[in-house]
């Protein structure tokens, strides 16, 4: 869910602008966290595959497959 008022990310302590960032409840408290931070908990991929998504898995079945290119 996106949040509605500013806040603070959790995780790096930085101003996150309304409308800008992901609320969540941990327990019985919203908080909010920067697209940034949440983009790096969910993607296991290195930085210059970030445009691509998350394309960690993939390389990780190519390696195995031995499709090294």
């Amino acid at each position: 869910m996106t949040n509605k008022y500013a806040g603070t990310c959790r995780k790096c302590r930085n101003r996150v602008p309304a409308r800008t960032g992901i609320l969540k409840r941990i327990g019985h408290k919203w908080t909010v966290t920067c697209q940034q931070c949440e983009f790096d908990a969910n993607d296991h991929s290195s930085y210059e595959d970030r445009c691509c998504g998350d394309m960690a898995y993939e390389d990780q079945c190519a390696r195995a497959c031995g499709l090294n290119y």
